[in-house]
């Protein structure tokens, strides 16, 4: 059943150009477990097996189904830096070391050349501890932020760190968790943690996080919390619905962040001066992207209670641009019928290459050359364009 679920989990990924980094999470059979430790806690008892068994699956997904859409493999979720998933013996700790080298030696004896992307940890930790050890087993770095801090410092160290390296660096689980979590918490369906969440990517993509990953889309809302995209699962009643609807702040937040931001797009530089008060934290953000085929998304958050007026300016622009506004509230969100389109338009030349615009207070703003309406899907991947 599980393996007819990651079937069709990648056969959407594969139709639809997504790239997959796909996380063995929780082995959760006692013959793996070692004694007197839970299985679905426990580290691996046996690293041949472990990484056998990584590495057939490895192998069944890209080349006996031809998924090319895996690019990475995260061998574990959550391990052991905060005693999580990786438990064992009576210190808790088992290295990571053995296991992965194991995984990456039978992947390499397979003729497999899939990433490893590690370590996985549920936190920013402000050193990297122990894990230059891991450097020759890892083709990325990941993390999960899960903290409340809006601009987290350490954020920047890894991603310097892992740059230093020739290794990209993912935020491969991000919320806010200050907000609420635990069972049916409502606190990650909130507006105010589609804004937090915000300001997590766009403040990592501005110092270069190579990419994210929301945790999780599909969740029936009584697992840590209210965290999912869309409403599957009655939660009162404690069955399934018939129909699937949007989980609207989340939803539309998220949507915010990916509808128009293409796969492989270029961070633009970046020069910002604010008001900001001396010792404040930052509660604005911004940041724009170009796409493969050249086309321009700038993405602008507010989340203090007033409006404020913004005046950007697009230096070297060699053409004329058309930018199509999308603004999400949270009042806007209470309106049944909204659909997130267009509300207006302008124009930008060498000539004119100024903006000046009121963004609303706890909002999200996208100035976009794309021109998508409410049933257009998403921006997912472009082909790079002809020289």
């Amino acid at each position: 059943e599980e393996t007819q679920t990651l079937h069709r989990v990648l056969d959407w990924c594969q139709r639809n150009d997504a790239d997959v980094f796909l996380t063995e999470a929780w082995r959760c059979v006692e013959w793996l477990a070692l004694p007197d430790v839970h299985p679905v806690r426990s580290a691996p008892n046996d690293a041949k097996a472990y990484a056998d068994g990584l590495a057939t699956l490895a192998e069944h997904v890209l080349r006996e189904q031809k998924y090319s859409c895996v690019k990475w493999l995260c061998l574990a979720n959550e391990p052991n830096l905060y005693s999580l998933w990786w438990e064992g013996g009576e210190t808790k700790h088992v290295p990571l070391e053995p296991m992965f080298a194991a995984v990456r030696a039978e992947l390499d004896r397979r003729g497999i050349t899939l990433p490893i992307s590690g370590p996985d940890w549920a936190g920013i930790p402000e050193e990297v501890p122990n894990l230059p050890a891991l450097v020759p087993f890892l083709g990325a770095t990941d993390l999960h932020d899960y903290g409340g801090a809006y601009r987290n410092p350490f954020v920047h160290k890894w991603v310097q760190w892992s740059h230093a390296n020739n290794r990209p660096f993912f935020l491969s689980e991000f919320g806010d968790m200050s907000l609420g979590w635990q069972k049916d918490n409502p606190g990650p369906s909130t507006f105010e943690a589609a804004l937090s969440n915000a300001q997590k990517v766009l403040f990592g993509l501005n110092i270069g996080v190579d990419g994210f990953s929301r945790w999780s889309f599909l969740n029936r809302g009584d697992i840590d919390g209210q965290w999912q995209l869309v409403r599957t699962w009655d939660l009162k009643n404690k069955v399934y619905y018939d129909r699937v609807e949007p989980e609207p702040a989340a939803y539309y937040g998220f949507a915010m962040l990916t509808r128009f931001t293409a796969k492989h797009s270029r961070v633009l530089d970046l020069t910002l001066t604010t008001s900001e008060q001396a010792g404040k934290v930052p509660r604005f953000e911004v940041s724009a992207l170009r796409s493969p085929k050249g086309q321009t998304t700038c993405i602008i958050l507010n989340r203090e209670p007033q409006d404020r007026v913004i005046d950007i300016r697009w230096e070297g622009l060699n053409r004329p641009i058309n930018l199509h506004r999308y603004q999400l509230t949270e009042q806007m969100l209470t309106d049944p019928a909204f659909k997130l389109r267009s509300d207006a338009q302008m124009d930008l030349s060498q000539d004119q290459p100024r903006l000046l615009v009121t963004v609303p207070g706890r909002s999200i703003t996208v100035y976009t050359t794309y021109d998508l309406g409410p049933d257009d899907p998403g921006i997912m991947a472009e082909a790079p364009a002809a020289p």
